[in-house]
């Protein structure tokens, strides 16, 4: 394993720990008493052998999700990684024509979309993965798209309600580790990024976090 990895294995299982210790985690991981590694439930190491599929939720129909997971669970994966808007940006639909957000407004949550996201979990759950949600893409932070580069999406209120909703909805949701980030230092939007964990966490979420890089 390189030295880089080795830092971020360790940052991820330091930023679990800091962030949930003395809690009863409702999930199917937690971290290990030694705070080295991750386990499962009843206490058996857990290897980490993940699949990315970014686009999980954003770009399949239900037919080609449960074909995906099902063929990841035979082949011995255990994690797949994946964000909840897809990589190509807020204002594209999913495969239902549905967008995360009405109106490009972070306040206002598509039911249609995120149904579509409960069916995936459960799906995956069914097949005993866990899956590695980014609640947002790093460069998603700004809009993407000509004429609007310099509108932002998220400010950090609008990020702490999101998060606040997202660990309502899916505190009971016992296959979820949240990622924030997503190929984006956090240098300059830490505070944006610390609105969306404490969101998540006062949302009810116990869930595993960390933040990719």
């Amino acid at each position: 394993m390189s030295t880089k990895n080795i830092i971020i294995t360790s940052l991820t299982i330091a930023l679990s720990y800091s962030l949930f210790s003395n809690q009863i985690l409702a999930q199917n991981l937690k971290v290990s008493e030694n705070n080295r590694f991750l386990v499962k439930e009843d206490g058996d190491p857990f290897f980490w052998l993940g699949d990315t599929a970014w686009e999980l939720f954003h770009r399949l129909d239900k037919k080609e999700t449960e074909h995906y997971l099902r063929n990841r669970s035979d082949k011995g994966f255990n994690v797949v990684q994946c964000v909840l808007p897809g990589l190509m940006g807020l204002q594209f639909p999913n495969r239902g024509g549905d967008l995360l957000f009405d109106n490009m407004d972070p306040s206002k949550p598509n039911e249609k979309y995120l149904k579509h996201v409960d069916w995936v979990i459960d799906k995956a759950n069914e097949l005993g993965l866990n899956l590695a949600i980014l609640p947002i893409w790093g460069r998603q932070i700004e809009i993407e798209h000509p004429g609007l580069e310099n509108q932002k999406v998220f400010d950090e209120v609008k990020a702490y309600n999101f998060g606040v909703y997202l660990g309502s909805r899916y505190k009971d949701h016992a296959n979820i580790v949240w990622v924030l980030g997503g190929d984006a230092t956090p240098e300059g939007s830490e505070k944006l990024w610390d609105s969306l964990a404490k969101g998540i966490k006062a949302g009810g979420s116990k869930h595993l976090m960390t933040y990719h890089i």
